[in-house]
């Protein structure tokens, strides 16, 4: 299973923008513990719209696969055809 590190990285290097961190001074609660609570939240917040992207970025890559092989499919069926 990929870590949430190597799913960003791999979003990044297919071009694809990912959510970026929070700046500090936007989350709620001006107490530690209020903080850290802001912050915990906005890493789950950013984990799943990272899960999110990726699954689509999965999907699409396994379509593309699958649309290619029945081209080359498609055209091998041709070549023997135009063999005969």
């Amino acid at each position: 299973m990929l870590t949430q590190d190597q799913k960003e990285a791999i979003l990044r290097s297919a071009g694809i923008d990912v959510p970026a961190w929070a700046n500090g001074s936007s989350l709620p609660g001006s107490d530690g513990q209020h903080k850290a609570h802001g912050w915990a939240r906005a890493a789950q917040v950013r984990a799943h719209a990272i899960n999110d992207l990726f699954e689509a970025y999965v999907a699409q890559r396994a379509a593309r696969s699958l649309r290619e092989a029945e081209e080359a499919r498609q055209l091998a069926d041709i070549r023997r055809e135009s063999d005969r």
